[in-house]
C-alpha cells in the first residue's frame, strides 16, 4: 500500500471507531439516571473487540505512515537513494536519523519504540542475551524510556558521556555536544544519563548475579513510584459428603502497593584517567556490581523504610516466626 491509500485506510477505520461511540451514546442519550446511563453507553463485548481490533490497526498504520514520511523526507534530504533496477528497496547511506527523535511526532508512541528498539539492535556492546532483556524493557515501559534509549545509545552521546567521567568535557565536539544537549533536554534534570547499553537498569552489564533473593523473586519492570497489584491466599478446597452443599470458597483479595527506592553510586574520577579506554564499561560493571550488592543486603535486612524492606524485617514477630516459650530453648 502506498501512503494515500494508507490514510484512507487510517481514515475509514476512524469513522469505524468514531461510529461504535455514536452508537454507544446514544443508547443513554435519553436516560437520566446516572446508573443506567452508565450501564446502557458501555460497550458490548462485540464492540469492544471491534474497538480493540480498530485502535490497533490504527497504530499499525501510523507506524507505516510515518517510515514512508521518513523515507520521503529523508530521500528529499539526499540522505536515501533507491537502487536503480530494484523497485522499492531502499539503501541507507546515513544512520544520523537512527539516534534521533525530532522526526517523531508528538505522542507516536509506536514510533518511538520502533526507534529504541533499532538503536538496540544496532548496538555493539551488548550481547544477545543482553538485547532480549532492553527490547523486553522498551516494550513493556512508557515512550519516555523509549525516548531515552534511542537518545542515549548514540555512539556520539557515548563518547560525550566517557570524557565527561573523565573531567574532559573541554573535548566534546560540537556532533557530541548536541547529542548530550538533545538527551539532557529529554531528562529535565541538567545532568548525563548513564548510556542505555550501560545502564543496569535497563540491561544486565554484571558478568553474573549473586542475588538469590531476585533470581526466586518475581521481578517486575514499573516506570512509577509504587507497583500495584493484588494478592490472595488461594482457594481453599474441603472434603464434603455426597449431596451436601458445597460452601463459598471464593478467594480473599488484598491490593498491594510497593514502594520503590533509590540506590546511588557515585564514581569521581581525576583528569589523569583520560588514558583509561575502557572507564565507560569498566566502570559500568563495577556499578552493576554494587548494586547486586547493595540489593542482595536489602532485600533480606532491609527496613522498609530509607531501603526496600526485607524478608527476615518483614517476618520478625509475624506467624511464620516461631518463639519458643524459654529463650533458645525448643520443647
Amino acid at each position: 500500500m502506498n501512503i494515500t491509500e494508507l490514510r484512507n485506510a487510517l481514515e475509514w477505520i476512524s469513522a469505524c471507531l468514531r461510529g461504535i461511540d455514536q452508537a454507544a451514546n446514544a443508547r443513554g442519550a435519553d436516560l437520566t439516571d446516572v446508573t443506567e446511563r452508565t450501564a446502557a453507553v458501555a460497550l458490548t463485548s462485540d464492540e469492544e473487540a471491534r474497538w480493540n481490533e480498530g485502535t490497533a490497526e490504527i497504530e499499525r498504520l501510523k507506524s507505516l505512515i510515518a517510515r514512508h514520511e521518513q523515507v520521503e523526507r529523508l530521500t528529499a534530504e539526499g540522505q536515501t537513494r533507491t537502487e536503480q533496477g530494484v523497485p522499492n528497496v531502499i539503501v541507507r547511506t546515513s544512520d544520523a536519523d537512527l539516534y534521533s527523535i525530532e522526526d517523531v511526532t508528538y505522542g507516536d508512541d509506536s514510533a518511538l519504540r520502533s526507534k529504541a528498539l533499532r538503536a538496540i539492535e544496532a548496538d555493539k556492546l551488548m550481547t544477545s542475551a543482553q538485547q532480549d532483556e532492553a527490547e523486553r524493557v522498551v516494550r513493556n515501559l512508557g515512550s519516555s524510556v523509549s525516548a531515552r534509549v534511542a537518545l542515549t545509545s548514540s555512539p556520539d552521546y557515548m563518547r560525550a558521556f566517557a570524557k565527561a567521567t573523565s573531567g574532559r568535557e573541554h573535548l566534546l565536539t560540537d556532533t557530541e555536544r548536541r547529542a548530550v544537549e538533545r538527551a539532557v533536554a529529554l531528562g529535565g534534570t541538567a545532568g548525563y544519563a548513564v548510556p542505555a547499553p550501560l545502564d543496569t537498569t535497563i540491561v544486565n552489564t554484571a558478568a553474573g548475579s549473586t542475588n538469590p533473593v531476585r533470581q526466586l523473586a518475581m521481578v517486575k519492570k514499573i516506570s512509577g513510584t509504587y507497583w500495584t497489584g493484588v494478592a490472595s491466599a488461594g482457594v481453599t478446597a474441603s472434603w464434603d459428603s455426597e449431596a451436601a452443599e458445597v460452601s463459598d470458597d471464593a478467594p480473599t483479595l488484598a491490593q498491594l502497593q510497593i514502594p520503590t527506592f533509590k540506590g546511588s553510586a557515585f564514581v569521581p574520577f581525576s583528569v589523569e584517567s583520560e588514558d583509561w579506554a575502557s572507564l565507560a564499561s569498566d566502570v559500568s560493571a563495577m556499578i552493576a556490581f554494587s548494586k547486586e550488592t547493595l540489593e542482595s543486603a536489602a532485600f533480606i535486612t532491609g527496613n522498609g523504610t530509607s531501603a526496600a524492606q526485607g524478608i527476615t524485617t518483614a517476618l520478625d514477630g509475624g506467624s511464620s516466626e516461631i518463639a519458643p516459650t524459654t529463650a533458645e530453648t525448643f520443647a
